[in-house]
């Protein structure tokens, strides 16, 4: 586990303030050598240009924390559209399995139940760490090879056999498509938006210290600082704030145990 996924793995008031503290820290700590080089010395016509300034550069800023936001966000909804539809496919092959009368597919129906409980015990618990359970991915592969191998007598049954290896295929591609995402990357433009962010506190050297100006100027490096957590936080997208949880799948083993 890295130090970004604990920062982001912890509660979000305690990691939302520790963010908020360091932007603070950052933030004035820009104002202030920006202030000791050049903001000491500006004049009032520069402190009206560095004022406009600073109004665009918050701008762009703003707009790209918004895209930023917006990008983890989709993201986070795909895979966990992913994961609906995964138990989706995983329930329509279990029911489609009741055609076959025989001891092999009863036994795909139990390799079936054990997958989904290892996702949700083993894997889930691994994605959270940044880690691939090959276990878990072995009992797939055992899977597939199974209902490849299923054994069909009449035309309803080879019909849904071909239905089920459809079905396993897109549960194939549902599993790549979250496990692509296990490792946590900071977004690029964030990296931008932090050079915005120091840049704005910059232009406000131009003001002195006083009425409480370094209050403001904290209160407006805070706020980023737990909006770029929020941010982070999502994007490390089985852990934190907006974790893709297997809800779906925990309700499709409940379910297909209680029958």
């Amino acid at each position: 586990m890295t130090v970004m996924q604990w920062l982001v793995g912890l509660p979000p008031v305690i990691g939302g303030t520790i963010f908020a503290v360091a932007a603070v820290v950052t933030g004035l700590g820009a104002y202030s050598g920006a202030r000791l080089v050049v903001g000491r010395r500006a004049i009032f016509e520069n402190s009206n240009l560095a004022l406009q300034l600073f109004r665009v550069v918050a701008t762009l800023l703003s707009l790209l924390l918004s895209l930023t936001f917006a990008d983890v966000r989709l993201e986070t909804s795909a895979i966990r559209d992913s994961v609906d539809a995964e138990a989706g496919l995983l329930s329509d092959t279990f029911k489609n399995l009741d055609v076959f009368d025989s001891a092999k597919a009863e036994t795909i129906r139990a390799q079936l139940v054990e997958y989904i409980d290892a996702v949700i015990e083993d894997e889930w618990e691994a994605m959270r760490r940044g880690e691939f359970a090959v276990e878990v991915a072995d009992l797939f592969q055992n899977l597939e090879i199974a209902v490849m191998t299923l054994e069909t007598t009449t035309p309803l049954q080879e019909e849904l056999r071909r239905r089920i290896i459809d079905d396993i295929d897109a549960v194939s591609d549902s599993r790549v498509n979250r496990l692509t995402k296990i490792t946590t990357r900071v977004p690029v433009f964030l990296y931008v938006a932090f050079l915005a962010f120091l840049w704005s506190n910059a232009m406000l050297s131009v003001f002195t210290p006083r009425n409480k100006a370094v209050v403001f100027i904290g209160a407006y490096c805070a706020f980023v600082g737990i909006v770029i957590y929020v941010i982070l936080a999502l994007n490390n997208h089985f852990e934190g704030v907006g974790a893709v949880t297997p809800d779906s799948l925990e309700y499709l083993s409940s379910y297909i145990k209680g029958m």
